[in-house]
């Protein structure tokens, strides 16, 4: 949290999914507020002017987290592919994701310019930094001189094997998705098409529990996105209430 308010800023809402370490970190620093409020006045100050609104996606719905989850795989995939089984130092390392950073924040989300009439083309970093560039042009110097030190060669030659790394990353984001040869396919599931309401008995799809395990809920409250439309319920399942995606609910016909 430090570094991301150092690098971009303060955020004025955070969205991520129900992973324990995600959810106690929330329940702490809730608390820590709760206790601190009355106490520190710069707090308070802070919490005021820079109120930062913290979303959870549904448990068990990590397509809720779609747009990040996808990033985080391309990122994942660049890197893996680029460094293989090569070994890199811990700064290597951390200058590399920054440049798979700048890679993602540097492609355009809009149309290419084709005349010199049209708009630039936006890209994400232009929403917090327009018109920033991202990168440095790839290349070493090479020296002529042969009377160079042994230091300064190995320092040459160690500058070129990175720089081919670099750009090793920046082929594999071409080929990932600005060419879209390797773009994912998506299958059409079925699913039930039936409206939920409240008082609705369903059959509660879990993973890795086998089907006539799966617990019985009534439906309680429905969670409207901000278009409209429930994609998310809270269900009342043996004294616990707990909340499931729409399309893990499997309807009984039972009101009663």
């Amino acid at each position: 949290m430090r570094r991301l308010i150092g690098r971009r800023g303060a955020p004025k809402s955070i969205i991520s999914d129900n992973a324990p370490a995600f959810s106690l970190g929330y329940a702490m620093i809730n608390a820590d507020i709760q206790s601190m409020i009355n106490s520190s006045q710069t707090l308070t100050s802070y919490l005021a002017s820079k109120e930062i609104e913290v979303r959870q996606i549904t448990p068990f719905a990590p397509w809720q987290g779609g747009v990040y989850e996808r990033i985080v795989a391309i990122v994942k995939n660049m890197f893996f592919k680029t460094i293989g089984n090569n070994q890199f130092s811990y700064i290597e390392v951390e200058s590399l994701l920054i440049e798979c950073e700048g890679i993602i924040n540097s492609r355009p989300i809009t149309t290419n310019p084709i005349s010199i009439s049209d708009t630039e083309a936006i890209r994400p970093i232009d929403f917090m930094l327009p018109l920033t560039e991202l990168s440095l042009p790839n290349g070493v110097i090479t020296a002529n001189n042969t009377n160079s030190s042994i230091t300064e060669r190995q320092t040459r030659k160690y500058l070129e094997s990175l720089n081919a790394t670099r750009q090793k990353l920046w082929d594999e984001f071409y080929n990932e998705l600005y060419t879209g040869k390797k773009a994912p396919t998506y299958k059409n599931r079925a699913h039930n098409s039936e409206v939920p309401k409240i008082g609705l008995v369903v059959l509660v799809e879990t993973p890795l529990v086998p089907r006539y395990r799966w617990p019985l809920g009534r439906i309680t409250e429905l969670i409207k996105s901000s278009d409209g439309k429930t994609r998310s319920v809270t269900i009342k399942c043996k004294n616990k209430l707990i909340q499931r995606a729409v399309n893990q609910l499997i309807p009984l016909e039972l009101t009663q």
